[in-house]
């Protein structure tokens, strides 16, 4: 298949992808066969709309099982209602740790609040 029936096929075939892992990876391919034919910036416009779909739908797939442990062990105690402060007095930690912590956690499952928390975990 030369490269442009390849970009049309791949054009195609992305808008009918269901599973977001293999839409991502098409859009990838669309974006490496674009650049390779000179057409840099469809390749550009293609990876900035892949990325901008990308947390929306890592958003109901992303578990909280990827946490690390002692993210898991501050978003416990943040679910159950505990201020940075004494998680940190908890942890042996500092607060800006906790902080750290929290913002990781709540990058992960795409969530935007501490009340979001407990739904997610």
């Amino acid at each position: 298949m030369n490269p442009p029936a390849a970009i049309a096929h791949i054009s195609q075939v992305h808008g009918q992808l269901v599973d977001p892992q293999v839409r991502a990876q098409a859009a990838a391919m669309l974006g490496r066969m674009l650049l390779f034919t000179g057409q840099p910036q469809e390749a550009a416009t293609v990876v900035q709309r892949a990325l901008a779909d990308l947390p929306a739908e890592r958003a109901g797939t992303r578990r909280p099982a990827s946490l690390t442990p002692s993210e898991r062990r501050v978003a416990d105690m943040a679910a159950a209602g505990k201020s940075n402060r004494d998680i940190a007095r908890a942890l042996y930690v500092t607060p800006k740790t906790v902080e750290v912590h929290l913002t990781s956690v709540y990058r992960k499952p795409g969530i935007r609040r501490r009340s979001g928390l407990s739904s997610a975990l």
